[in-house]
């Protein structure tokens, strides 16, 4: 998000970026004070930066920025501070967005900024004078704008037909029309605000659409852009994966055992844990029901490649309702596994994580033991799917089982310059 350098110490042409990393803190709060230690985990960006705001249609919408360092600043971090000086703001260059809560695009990929390090000269928005009344404005005046915005409404189609032409065209987005479409769209943002009408002339509208874009419903064509090579990789790759993936089988040999997350003490939980893993996979063959997905690591992962084709608005509202099910599901049954009486809640952090990682442990057998997962599949409905193994539940508490990890391994000489042992070097010395 976009806010303005109150102390003036940006020059025109500058800005400053400090973005925050991830941190591991918030995956371990609950495991004791050592592990909410809090560490400046902050990143002041210095050098050439490419920002931009949707919708970007002219190419002085992308702007070419220096990125600076200055003390005065550090008390911000995730937006983009910009200057209050020059002749005309940056903003305004950008689409000519102000700060009234716009969001932008910010890229330093050296890979991303060309080689002049300079923008295109922007665009000029001029504002649309307003339409005036000359008799105060009633309630139908309000009904009737409304309306006429809902049935106007052309930005959509304005910014299709740009992408359109502008992959139809050599010279890309400097082609002539995708400047005019650009203008149109400025003016088409401003109509609730102007009451300008904007109409696309005839001309501009697209007869065939690029492949990339989707349009099943009307003619279109192999794009030879960038674009649509991209396009047509990821829908190759997709469509092998999918294919792949369907005839997948899951065998009792196929499911893996890892016996160091398998810890004295354990055992005092494995019958609530398969009493909880039974409700918790019937909950979850559910939604594979309802959605019609085929498998479990789909909803786990939020990758949902199997769900009938529906038109593609329908469909992405169905995947989004399924990922706020399956979100719903595990926080139920995390607060089942964090579950305690007043009584454990005096008790010591490390009798606590003790007691928490012996029921992950309880958690992880239930689901990935052989003689469980041989139980698994002799309880398995006969008109249902053959060979169905269900093995998420245990990573509910993945947090405890990356503790009993890590700590059988800690006598161990890993890298912790890997990414991959992030997380060990964040843990072994708080465990």
């Amino acid at each position: 998000m976009g806010c303005l350098d109150e102390l003036g110490v940006l020059e025109q042409g500058q800005c400053f970026i400090q973005v925050s990393t991830p941190s591991l803190e918030n995956c371990f709060s609950k495991h004791g004070s050592r592990f909410r230690e809090r560490e400046e985990n902050l990143q002041v960006i210095k050098g050439h930066v490419v920002i931009a705001k949707n919708p970007c249609l002219h190419p002085g919408d992308i702007r070419i920025l220096e990125a600076v360092d200055d003390p005065s600043l550090h008390h911000l971090f995730d937006c983009l501070v910009f200057p209050q000086k020059g002749d005309r703001p940056h903003t305004d260059e950008a689409s000519g967005s102000d700060l009234d809560g716009d969001l932008y695009f910010v890229t330093w990929d050296e890979n991303l900024i060309p080689p002049s390090k300079k923008s295109w000269p922007p665009m000029e928005y001029a504002p649309a004078k307003p339409r005036e009344s000359a008799y105060p404005v009633t309630t139908k005046d309000i009904i009737d704008f409304f309306a006429r915005n809902m049935v106007n409404e052309s930005l959509g189609t304005i910014c299709n037909a740009h992408v359109v032409q502008a992959d139809c065209s050599e010279n890309g987005a400097l082609d002539e029309d995708c400047i005019t479409l650009a203008e149109l769209a400025a003016t088409a943002v401003d109509f609730p605000k102007t009451g300008h009408i904007v109409t696309m002339p005839f001309h501009l509208k697209p007869k065939l659409y690029p492949d990339f874009m989707g349009k099943e419903d009307y003619q279109s064509y192999k794009s030879t852009k960038i674009l649509g090579r991209l396009y047509r990789q990821i829908r190759d790759a997709y469509d092998e994966d999918v294919a792949t993936s369907s005839e997948l089988n899951v065998f009792l040999t196929d499911v893996p055992y890892d016996s160091d997350l398998e810890i004295p003490g354990s055992a005092d939980f494995i019958t609530d844990a398969w009493g909880q893993k039974c409700s918790y996979d019937g909950q979850l063959k559910g939604l594979l029901g309802q959605y019609k997905v085929r498998r479990e690591e789909e909803i786990v992962t939020g990758h949902i490649w199997s769900m009938p084709k529906h038109n593609s608005r329908k469909q992405g509202e169905l995947k989004e309702k399924l990922k706020h099910s399956y979100s719903a599901l595990k926080k139920e049954y995390r607060q089942i596994f964090d579950w305690s009486d007043s009584d454990f809640e005096q008790l010591p952090d490390e009798e606590k994580n003790i007691y928490y990682e012996q029921k992950s442990s309880a958690w992880y057998q239930v689901t990935y033991h052989p003689e469980w997962v041989k139980k698994s599949l002799e309880l398995q409905e006969p008109d249902g799917p053959e060979n169905v193994v269900m093995l998420s539940f245990p990573w509910i508490a993945a947090d405890y089982l990356a503790r009993i990890k890590i700590k059988s391994c800690r006598m161990g000489n890993p890298d912790y310059a890997k990414p991959v042992n992030s997380l060990a070097r964040y843990l072994i010395d708080r465990i």
